[in-house]
């Protein structure tokens, strides 16, 4: 061979990322057993006194057998001994916990060890693992704000909702987050005599006065010291107008309330006070969520009463499970999830929120009043290039984990939900045999929600063209999201320059044939696997830019 030939002809082509082409799963799930250390050590802020996690080991093969072939390794309730020896792409690891210096029975999890080519055998099956193609912290759409964190993600939407400032009419379109999976529209028994249930969003300012209050709430966000009266009161006591707004309801019946008659009779007639130098956008915001919420609850009108977060919480109750429960019930209910709320921003989603988008929050509440503040600037800033590949992320391990960082945070959330409760050994043992089940990881042959996840009978010889060059879109990952067909009214769908950098024009899915869903062997990545642009294809992307562009 002619070295000097074939040294020459190299030059100008760029090199290929062997780790795109061997595909990501197979080198990011190398270290599965330490990301999941990492996400157990990650509230250990929150654990109540005495309990403490120790770490982890990979079992030996004798030993995995042994776990594996016990009827409780497999959720079984028969007595007899068993073990599926049909081959799986997984290692079986051991959690050991412990409480007050006393070690607990050791937990065990399968984690996924894929071959090259991101291919794992579940159970003598062939999958292909994809990469997903995320946003590193928040993914903004045309009407909503994504962020995954690591125990649920959240996604925020606007309502428009209606106020009125010293008389004048507003519309202002406010922030809210389905944050619990199992209320509102979700459970089809919930009844009301007052709303439609799953028809009243669950908007952020509520949440704020659940949590504090709505005077603390103004004064903890705002620094605005406001004053809860009605208009009745305030005819009797007039305020300084110069030093006050008076922000009201519209005095509107919403169209989510089931009242039947003269709705003006019964319309709130509550005000609240601001001093003038303290109007802002956020207050508008929580003002415009206060009166939503009173408009279908309108029978209240005593500041005292409304300003207590439990008028609030009961709100919220009513919001999420309808009104047939007793007010006591909904109040532990909601106080309940309020508490799984407060662990969702931990040490490693303070630490991504400041790295990718220098935001320091310290809870999930601070995370909720950024958005009710930036969420119409980050949707019209992100809007021209929502298609874009720069930027971007490419990630395999929290998706194929999730299952297993599911059933963490629900069982820490068991532990340390009541906090008042004294848990004993035999609480944790079981609490944690409850959550920690091996064969977890096997639900990824579930490929109708997985969309990361496919069946292969055969890879073929070249694993680049037939599994790993394929993407996932972030927003088909989650759960109920469609096939990734394509969709001609989708913005991501939509032409975009990087996708000559980024993407791959030579490999084309059939059901979606964009180059986005699939990736370019030489493009640029830093060490987070975040997609770069190269200065030599600075020239190209601005002209095809040109060529495609919409305006």
């Amino acid at each position: 061979m002619d070295v000097d030939l074939f040294t020459e002809a190299q030059e100008g082509i760029p090199s290929f990322n062997l780790e795109l082409l061997e595909g990501l799963a197979y080198s990011s799930l190398k270290t599965a057993q330490q990301d999941v250390d990492r996400l157990i050590r990650c509230a250990e802020e929150s654990y109540p006194e005495g309990f403490e996690y120790l770490g982890s080991t990979v079992c030996s093969p004798q030993k995995a057998f042994k776990v594996m072939s016990r009827s409780l390794a497999r959720g079984d309730s028969k007595n007899s001994a068993s073990v599926d020896l049909a081959p799986s792409d997984v290692q079986l690891v051991e959690y050991r916990f412990a409480f007050n210096g006393q070690p607990l029975h050791p937990r065990y999890f399968n984690l996924p060890a894929p071959r090259k080519g991101g291919f794992i055998r579940i159970t003598g099956k062939n999958f292909s693992l994809a990469t997903v193609l995320a946003d590193p912290c928040f993914s903004v759409g045309l009407d909503y704000v994504f962020i995954r964190l690591n125990r649920a993600p959240v996604t925020f939407r606007q309502t428009i909702l209606r106020l009125k400032v010293d008389g004048l009419e507003f519309s202002k379109p406010i922030a809210y987050s389905k944050l619990h999976h199992r209320g509102g529209n979700s459970d089809r028994k919930n009844e009301s005599d007052s709303i439609h249930v799953g028809r009243v969003p669950t908007t952020l300012p509520h949440y704020l006065f659940a949590r504090f209050g709505v005077v603390e709430t103004f004064d903890k966000f705002c620094r605005a010291d406001v004053i809860l009266t009605t208009a009745a009161e305030l005819k009797e006591r007039p305020l300084d107008e110069k030093r006050f707004a008076i922000l009201s309801s519209c005095q509107t019946q919403p169209s989510t309330s089931k009242f039947k008659g003269q709705y003006a009779a019964i319309a709130t007639d509550v005000v609240i006070a601001v001093p003038r130098e303290k109007m802002s956008p956020l207050v508008i915001s929580l003002a415009a969520g206060f009166f939503y919420i009173l408009d279908h609850y309108p029978q209240l009108s005593d500041p005292v009463e409304l300003s207590d977060p439990w008028t609030w919480k009961v709100w919220l109750g009513y919001v999420l499970w309808g009104d047939q429960l007793g007010h006591n019930k909904l109040v532990e209910n909601v106080e309940s999830h309020l508490n799984s709320l407060d662990d969702y921003i931990d040490i490693e989603a303070r630490r991504n929120l400041m790295e990718e988008e220098g935001v320091h929050v310290d809870d999930l509440y601070q995370l909720f009043v950024y958005i009710l503040n930036n969420m119409d600037e980050m949707i019209s800033a992100k809007e021209a290039d929502i298609g874009s590949m720069y930027g971007k992320r490419l990630m395999t391990t929290p998706y194929v984990l999730r299952d297993i960082y599911e059933q963490i945070f629900r069982c820490l959330f068991e532990i340390i939900n009541n906090r008042k409760r004294k848990h004993k050994t035999d609480d944790l043992n079981k609490i944690l045999g409850k959550f920690f089940t091996p064969v977890k990881i096997f639900d990824l042959r579930n490929t109708n929600a997985k969309a990361y996840v496919s069946s292969v009978s055969s890879p073929g010889d070249n694993m680049f063209f037939k599994a790993t060059s394929r993407l996932v879109m972030q927003a088909q990952t989650s759960a109920g999201a469609k096939s990734q067909n394509l969709n001609v009214n989708d913005p991501s769908s939509h032409l975009d320059a990087s996708w000559i950098e980024a993407g791959n024009l030579l490999v084309l899915l059939k059901t979606c044939p964009l180059a986005c869903n699939t990736v370019n062997p030489t493009v640029a990545l830093d060490a987070k696997k975040t997609i770069l642009r190269k200065e030599s294809m600075r020239a190209t992307v601005a002209h095809v830019h040109e060529a495609i562009r919409r305006d």
